[in-house]
């Protein structure tokens, strides 16, 4: 295994960024020898010692934040030719280049030849973020040097961004390509083509963009372009069988799998998974300390992933028990208000209807004493587009049917089909249900839970709790 270095130490000098990125031409005053640490897209987390990327958008274009990076302590800076020659742009430590996004995928796809050994790319409708930090997780257990991306750094800024900023020497990288449009993904893969391929489930997501389910099949589809080591569900196999080549190996419920999950049980102590990996008749076990119904795909996918990189199952699904999903991802949270306990499933990052019907379901399971009241509150689910109205009355439906106390919908007139659950316009009015609530029900113990997509805010719920 390498041995990681500093990474405050890890940088790349202007002259070596001008000749990764063909820069056109230099501004005056420009000192080569600049070293730099960190690589930007937001001015406004600009620092010393950082270079400034600006992009072009449809609306927006960050040329008009290059002197707002400077100000804010960035060291360098990339300017467009074009922007450059009619702006007049001039100050210093600047490199001029044909296009600023090339130039980001440039270093990006540099930094992955250079320092990645060996790299997995997971994709999916749902499940990504929380998958990818699990490999973290295990890989920093076995005390494997290794590069997960923080956050949600994904897509086709996202990945180039987090990349660009790998800058020192790495066993294993672990990166989520995320699309929401057809081609995304292979823009991902020709900055980093990983070594592993691996998909997670499929659902309707960015069906605004992606016309269908069929759609978002497709998209997917595309992390197997050029590939030859494939991680899979076993139901998805057939589907996309004309897009494999090479090693595929395959998780799911029954013994076909490669991977076959055998249990996966809430208990109080957390979530209770048992794999069988039928090649070799081995079975193997672990508890991770939160509420998921679908961590045994993630652990599965995470386990035939790095089975494929050559190392062990046993070790990898025991390393597992040291994992806590990142906030907002079924991470627990505990506060107190009106003088009564509740603990909050935090499921508050996004939400899709595969996602949301998950976290329900798994939320309905979770064992507890019969005087612990259950909460659930609801938002809406962006980027539908067409089928919104459809995947918001199915997801009403599907609550209904849920052994879960209080039912609470907000955000979306179509939710009011649930003949069980209270609605509410807005996530405020929700956040008030909830405390009338919990003021009113004769019960000194609560748990909480609460989805929605981003933009509907659904960690305000609890925003008025006092933390314990």
């Amino acid at each position: 295994m390498s041995k990681q270095v500093d990474k405050q130490e890890a940088y790349l000098t202007l002259a070596k960024i001008a000749k990764i990125v063909r820069a056109k031409d230099i501004t005056k005053g420009t000192d080569l020898s600049q070293k730099i640490y960190k690589f930007f897209i937001d001015s406004r987390l600009c620092k010393e010692k950082s270079c400034f990327i600006p992009l072009k958008g449809e609306k927006n274009d960050g040329h008009l934040y290059i002197e707002d990076a400077l100000k804010r302590g960035a060291s360098a800076y990339l300017t467009q030719y074009k922007v450059f020659k009619k702006k007049k742009i001039n100050f210093a430590n600047g490199l001029v280049v044909k296009d600023t996004y090339q130039a980001l995928c440039d270093i990006a796809s540099y930094n992955f030849k250079k320092h990645v050994k060996q790299s997995i790319a997971i994709t999916g409708s749902y499940g990504k973020t929380t998958t990818k930090f699990l490999a973290g997780a295990i890989l920093k257990r076995l005390n494997i040097p290794h590069y997960v991306p923080e956050g949600n750094l994904n897509g086709k800024y996202g990945t180039p961004l987090a990349l660009a900023n790998l800058l020192y020497d790495t066993d294993i990288a672990v990166l989520e390509y995320a699309t929401s449009s057809f081609g995304e993904i292979k823009i991902q893969l020709n900055v980093a083509s990983p070594d592993v391929r691996v998909l997670l489930g499929v659902s309707a997501a960015h069906t605004e963009f992606l016309r269908n389910l069929e759609g978002v099949i497709k998209a997917k589809g595309e992390i197997f372009e050029g590939g030859n080591k494939h991680v899979l569900p076993l139901d998805l196999y057939e589907g996309y069988y004309s897009y494999l080549n090479g090693k595929v190996l395959t998780f799911g419920y029954t013994p076909s799998s490669h991977m076959q999950i055998l249990e996966t049980t809430l208990t109080e102590e957390g979530t209770k998974v048992v794999l069988r990996f039928t090649p070799e008749n081995r079975t193997f076990r672990t508890v991770l300390k939160f509420y998921n119904e679908r961590i045994g795909e993630n652990l599965s996918a995470v386990a035939l992933a790095f089975y494929l990189l050559g190392i062990d199952l046993e070790k990898t699904i025991k390393a597992a028990s040291s994992f806590t999903p990142p906030e907002g991802r079924g991470n627990l949270e505990h506060y107190t208000f009106a003088q009564k306990r509740i603990t909050v499933i935090n499921e508050s990052y996004n939400a899709n209807p595969g996602s949301l019907k998950n976290a329900l379901s798994t939320f309905a399971k979770i064992p507890t004493r019969k005087d612990v009241v259950k909460i659930a509150v609801v938002g809406k689910m962006a980027e539908l587009g067409d089928l919104e109205d459809r995947y918001h009355e199915e997801v009403a439906k599907f609550a209904d049917q849920l052994d879960i106390d209080v039912l609470i919908f907000y955000g979306q007139p179509q939710y009011q089909i649930s003949e069980r659950g209270q609605y509410t316009d807005t996530v405020d009015e929700a956040k008030e249900l909830v405390k009338k609530i919990i003021r009113e029900k004769d019960s000194e113990e609560f748990l909480l839970m609460a989805k929605a997509s981003n933009s509907q805010q659904a960690w305000r719920v609890w925003e008025d709790f006092t933390p314990v």
